[in-house]
């Protein structure tokens, strides 16, 4: 396994989320996640997963779409597989993060 290889296994970050908001006026809308991964396996097992937590989840497999997502829906957060973003040399990569 090269270094790089390794590197992009290592980095991830947890999003944990609170339950202190329990009352029924409680916008869900403010737990929105989008998954972009060009696996649509791997995507998908990740969305289940996150709907089960109670978040929104949309799973898309192309850069196109994220950046539409992004503006459209606003999703808090965004789990994104990077190299969606290889063929344009990373541009939304420098661009929007």
């Amino acid at each position: 396994m090269s270094s790089h290889q390794a590197d992009n296994e290592s980095d991830f970050a947890l999003w944990r989320i609170k339950r202190a908001h329990t009352s029924s006026n409680y916008d869900n809308r403010s737990r929105r996640m989008l998954i972009a991964h060009r696996d649509k396996s791997v995507g998908s097992s990740l969305a289940v997963q996150l709907r089960l937590k109670g978040l929104q989840v949309i799973h898309i497999q192309d850069i196109r779409s994220v950046r539409a997502l992004l503006t459209n829906w606003q999703p808090q957060a965004l789990m994104l597989d990077t190299n969606l973003d290889s063929d344009s040399d990373y541009v939304f990569l420098r661009t929007h993060l």
